[in-house]
């Protein structure tokens, strides 16, 4: 939701989310909604350092779940 009110943003040159949030609620889970969303309204596909930092996001949220999923094998 918020790539599409950052890209309806850019489009009418307004106020535009601050890419820090868009990071932020990436990092929070919502990176699986940012990745279609990014594909879906083309926005921010292209943009350095942000298309790093989003994967980064991507790849933090993975291994937070498996060292999750992990642990609670490694407990039974």
């Amino acid at each position: 939701m918020l790539f599409a009110i950052d890209k309806r943003a850019a489009i009418k040159h307004t106020f535009r989310v601050p890419e820090k949030w868009l990071l932020l609620c990436c990092l929070l889970g919502g990176w699986l909604g940012g990745l279609i969303a990014q594909q879906l309204f083309r926005h921010k596909t292209r943009k350095q350092p942000f298309k790093s930092l989003f994967y980064l996001t991507i790849l933090l949220d993975c291994i937070a779940v498996i060292l999750y999923l992990s642990r609670g094998a490694l407990l039974h």
